[in-house]
């Protein structure tokens, strides 16, 4: 099972989704690991689901979705590179998961995940920053030791968003 949840004294409540049911490590001498990210979140919880990028592959993503029950209900596998990347980095109250988009290591703005496509598209009209995570629909941004909230994507982008969400 790839998915565990614990009682906060530590004791195994149950355990979800079999390995099996998520895409194939394609890296060269695992078989069927999900490679751990070290350092960074990965997993997000909002009101009624759960969410996780996992690494599938040498610049290969997946990121999953579980009901509260531990339920599945989709993934969607995209693809970065070395040079070329957007890293995982709010998941808002509405189920919309933003980025931050990197070439060379130097970021280049925030994107969104478009489920319909398992693309990251642009969104230009939020800053560039250091994302860390979203309140509700605010995203929060972090420069130095101060916390910045704004408002997401607009109204007209998160109908047209919202055409592809589960």
């Amino acid at each position: 099972m790839t998915f565990r949840h614990y009682s906060r004294e530590g004791t195994l409540l149950g355990s979800f989704v079999p390995r099996s049911a998520l895409p194939a490590w394609e890296g060269g001498g695992l078989d069927q690991a999900v490679g751990p990210f070290v350092g960074l979140w990965r997993l997000r919880a909002i009101k009624d689901r759960i969410g996780a990028a996992l690494l599938v592959g040498p610049h290969k993503q997946a990121w999953v979705e579980l009901d509260l029950n531990g339920e599945l209900i989709g993934q969607w596998v995209y693809m970065g590179s070395m040079n070329d990347s957007v890293f995982p980095s709010a998941f808002d109250s509405t189920g919309l998961l933003y980025g931050m988009h990197s070439i060379d290591r130097k970021r280049v703005g925030i994107s969104v995940f478009d489920k319909s496509t398992s693309t990251w598209k642009p969104v230009p009209s939020l800053p560039n920053g250091f994302l860390i995570g979203a309140d509700g629909t605010r995203l929060v941004y972090q420069k130095g030791d101060t916390l910045r909230w704004f408002e997401g994507l607009n109204t007209e982008l998160k109908e047209r968003a919202a055409v592809s969400q589960p």
